[in-house]
């Protein structure tokens, strides 16, 4: 009889240990889990990031092309509206004058 509760015993105590293995294996479980969701989190950010960084360097980069553009068709349109007054410069002053004269 002796035997069989001593027997009893040792498989209750190798069942607690067996359950407090299961409890650290799950809290070490836990540890690993939140590491590892940590350093996915911290990979997405960086990830999104250097994304963001593009985007706004090719944003930029159009950005200036759009003004380059813009000012290089000002130029262009004020060269033509300098070069028609160069044109007609003294007719517009003699007409200008005429309708004056002849109001008068």
């Amino acid at each position: 009889m002796d035997d069989i509760l001593k027997r009893i015993i040792e498989i209750e105590d190798k069942a607690q240990n067996i359950v407090e293995d299961a409890k650290a294996g799950t809290a070490n479980f836990d540890s690993e889990v939140e590491t590892i969701t940590e350093l996915m989190s911290k990979e997405i950010e960086a990830k999104a990031d250097r994304r963001i960084s593009l985007i706004q360097e090719y944003e930029a980069k159009e950005m200036e092309k759009i003004l380059s553009d813009t000012e290089a068709s000002f130029n262009e349109n004020l060269e033509r509206i300098n070069e028609v007054y160069r044109e007609n410069r003294e007719q517009w002053i003699s007409d200008v004058y005429n309708m004056i004269i002849n109001k008068g």
